[in-house]
């Protein structure tokens, strides 16, 4: 009698891992496309037109050079066509930007249309 005893453990070939496929929601999609258009020249001028106007000043804490960010008014996402609109931008540092108005821009839009209404109206002022 021949009994050859059969392993447990064959081994097996490798199967090829899939890759998952990430799910992106809406408004990672819209944030992806609008990221596109931060090297471009227009983005580029549109953010050194929006730091003269604001004489390269935070408009909330009034910290003068440093750090300094382009906030835009109304999100990229839901209004891009405002995207390359000088009033829709707003100068901020870094800390302003990022600790007290991200995420919470609806509370502050009528803030900052104002504060660009008055900055506007200084500028056209003086020349």
């Amino acid at each position: 009698m021949s009994d050859k005893k059969v392993s447990k453990f064959l081994i097996k070939p490798k199967r090829k891992r899939r890759k998952k496929k990430r799910i992106v929601s809406p408004k990672r999609a819209a944030y992806l496309k609008v990221k596109k258009e931060y090297n471009s020249p227009a983005y580029k001028k549109w953010r050194v037109d929006v730091f003269q106007r604001d004489r390269y000043t935070c408009q909330l804490c009034g910290q003068k050079g440093g750090q300094l960010e382009c906030h835009h008014i109304r999100p990229k996402y839901k209004f891009p066509k405002l995207m390359l609109v000088i009033d829709n931008g707003c100068t901020l540092c870094r800390y302003c930007h990022r600790s007290i108005v991200t995420r919470k821009e609806e509370k502050f839009y009528y803030i900052f249309d104002r504060i660009v209404k008055l900055n506007k109206a200084n500028t056209t002022g003086k020349n």
